[in-house]
């Protein structure tokens, strides 16, 4: 894990070198992680369709072979090797995201180790110079409260008012902290419905599928509760790249929503030409989605404008 937070801690000192401003850095960096798993992301979302074409037919087997595990085994390993499809595809872009975002916690607690590759001994020193209390481990913020007190360490944590290097918890009545959790839960939220829209689209006449559903309704409310209350306990540094990670995906997702429709639409439409009116049901969905990302973007750009022309006057 020390190794990937040095590799996406050297990215993001690129970044920091580039635009000078902490927040829009983590913006950037995120940005360029979601494009690098975009491939993936497609593949996901490619295996998740072919998984519901195939299910009536792995469905067969289980009932064909339902006396027989061994030899149902076999068939399906065989099925899956004939129809080119992994069922693991899904699961590798969530497996891949989480050193990533480990990595992203490691550095934004400790960005004099992995942005800025200060040794251990000059940070140590520091310390002792500002009496800092030393803690160690993995929740210790020794290095922010280093750049938020040093004049020696040059890395700018504000953004648009908000320090990056600020934990929600550790000050609850400074309410502008809580802006970026409450932001997660909204975007957790938008883009569980949007992956719940897709996953239905592709799996409409799956029965299975509506079963699994329901056991998974709890999780649709877990999952919102958990991404505030993380934001709420970590630097709003990780707070930021989780919020921007979620609302890029989303747009991702929307995206490819719209993709798939419409090439589901021409083979529906090679067998019923009537068949694409039931899709402008799912047009104002889209343009609510596409809004709201508009508007959450127009109040980030809003706000950092509104603060630079308060510094500069």
């Amino acid at each position: 894990m020390d190794f990937i937070a040095k590799l996406l801690g050297s990215i993001l000192n690129v970044l920091y070198g580039i635009c000078g401003n902490f927040g829009i850095a983590i913006i950037l960096f995120t940005i360029i992680i979601k494009l690098c798993l975009l491939p993936l992301n497609i593949k996901q979302q490619k295996s998740i369709k072919n998984m519901a074409k195939v299910q009536p037919k792995l469905l067969a087997l289980q009932e064909k072979y339902k006396d027989n595990q061994e030899l149902y085994a076999q068939e399906v390993m065989k099925f899956q090797k004939e129809e080119n499809f992994n069922p693991f595809t899904g699961c590798l872009i969530a497996l891949i995201q989480i050193p990533i975002i480990l990595g992203m916690f490691y550095i934004v607690s400790k960005p004099l180790t992995y942005m800025v590759k200060m040794e251990p001994e000059q940070i140590q020193t520091i310390k002792q110079e500002l009496q800092i209390e030393d803690t160690s481990g993995m929740y210790s913020y020794d290095e922010i409260e280093i750049i938020k007190r040093s004049d020696k360490v040059d890395i700018d944590l504000d953004f648009v008012g908000i320090n990056l290097g600020d934990i929600p918890a550790k000050n609850p009545s400074n309410y502008a902290l809580l802006i970026i959790p409450i932001l997660s839960v909204v975007i957790t939220v938008l883009s569980l419905i949007i992956t719940k829209r897709m996953n239905d689209s592709f799996n409409k006449d799956n029965p299975q599928y509506q079963e699994t559903q329901k056991s998974m309704n709890m999780l649709n409310y877990v999952l919102p509760v958990m991404s505030g209350y993380i934001a709420y306990q970590v630097p709003l540094g990780l707070g930021l790249y989780w919020l921007f990670s979620n609302l890029v995906q989303t747009a991702i997702s929307v995206g490819m929503m719209i993709y798939f429709n419409n090439e589901e639409k021409k083979e529906i439409r090679s067998i019923n030409p009537l068949a694409s009116l039931n899709d402008i049901k799912l047009l104002p969905f889209i343009l609510i989605v596409f809004l709201f990302i508009v508007a959450v973007i127009n109040i980030v750009c809003t706000f950092s404008l509104g603060l630079f022309l308060v510094i500069a006057s």
